[in-house]
């Protein structure tokens, strides 16, 4: 569910010179303006047959098909500028009125392949010697970007977050009734803080507020793949960025997303906690133990898992100390642990010590 990262840094317009992220903005702002623009100024019939195009390239890449029909429209309208004027032209398509298939070129077929395939045929035709089917190309690429954004992830509501101290990434739901910088913890009103209230499986005391921690782990994996979605959205079209649509839908569920996944950890946690207390009381220690401990990486965007040892296989029988010996150990080399980021070693420091406090008590 959980095997390959997002690369959600991708998205980012962050730069560390202000001026050249200005810059890289503006440009984006006019790459945008200008495929909005001939769009809308695309005579009705050909403007739908454009959308309907994006929104099936759209819904075949969100739902894994491996082959998908691609119609052309018969001629394309088009803004010239030139000596101070511009002029409105009429071009026909090369490839006027023809149906090809797009389809999978490789036997292990994934969604990555399948995106790169439409890039690569977008690309063919934005390269293009007849201007009308280049323009087709560029078309093409900004219907399925918005229809990703737009068709393929739903709505929700209005929301604030705010980050933790030290951290980047606002995840901390705000009421808006209030406006309140104190952030809300239990209750109906926890969940309705969120873009997506119906997929909140836990509050802000980490309790689990559905049916199952099973069913929790299905609405991380929901928000992970409407993330991944907008990613694909934008490494189609980086452009899509400055869309507001996509900033609210982004924000929305990228701070619902680290919320609910460092709560699914901190719930998965304490079960670890009392599974070994159980089999503790019955004994069923003695042969070994081993612990996997997941942990939410915010760099890449994955769930992770964090594997020790407690007692090695053989005949050994189980104290707390065994346990202490071990967190204590993990709890020293993740915080040398330069490979993750400053947040995700915090929220994982703070899960072994919840694991050390619970046993280091049981010693006293």
């Amino acid at each position: 569910m959980y095997e390959h990262a997002l690369p959600i840094q991708c998205v980012s317009e962050e730069t560390e010179n202000p001026s050249s992220r200005e810059k890289i903005t503006d440009l984006l702002v006019k790459e945008y303006q200008y495929w909005d623009n001939c769009l809308a100024i695309q005579p009705d019939r050909e403007k739908v047959l454009i959308c309907l195009q994006g929104m099936k390239l759209a819904k075949a890449l969100s739902n894994g098909m491996e082959k998908v029909a691609i119609t052309f429209p018969d001629a394309l309208v088009f803004t010239i500028s030139g000596n101070g004027q511009k002029e409105t032209k009429r071009l026909v398509l090369s490839e006027a009125g023809k149906t090809i298939t797009w389809h999978k070129k490789r036997r292990w077929f994934t969604r990555k392949t399948f995106l790169q395939t439409i890039q690569d045929q977008i690309e063919l035709l934005e390269s293009s010697l007849n201007p009308a089917s280049a323009v087709f190309g560029g078309l093409l690429r900004f219907a399925v970007a918005r229809s990703l954004i737009y068709e393929s992830i739903p709505t929700g509501k209005e929301v604030i977050y705010s980050a933790r101290p030290g951290e980047d990434i606002p995840s901390v739901p705000q009421s808006r009734e209030t406006r309140s910088h104190e952030p809300i913890l239990s209750g109906g009103s926890y969940a309705n803080c969120f873009y997506l209230p119906q997929w909140v499986a836990f509050d802000g005391e980490g309790q689990l507020v559905i049916d199952s921690v099973d069913e929790a782990e299905s609405y991380v994996a929901l928000l992970q793949n409407y993330l991944g979605i907008i990613y694909e959205a934008v490494t189609l079209a980086p452009y899509m960025v400055v869309d507001q649509v996509y900033r609210q839908k982004y924000y929305g569920i990228l701070g619902q997303f680290v919320n609910q996944s460092r709560a699914l950890c901190r719930f998965r946690t304490k079960e670890i906690i009392a599974t070994i207390r159980r089999r503790s009381s019955f004994n069923s220690l003695n042969r070994g133990l081993s612990i996997t401990m997941p942990f939410f990486d915010d760099r890449a965007m994955v769930l992770q898992k964090l594997e020790f040892e407690i007692i090695p296989p053989g005949r050994v029988m189980f104290i707390p100390a065994f346990v202490i010996m071990a967190v204590q150990e993990q709890l020293t080399m993740v915080r040398h642990n330069t490979v993750l980021n400053f947040s995700t070693r915090k929220h994982l420091l703070d899960q072994l010590e919840m694991l050390l406090k619970a046993f280091d008590g049981e010693m006293k």
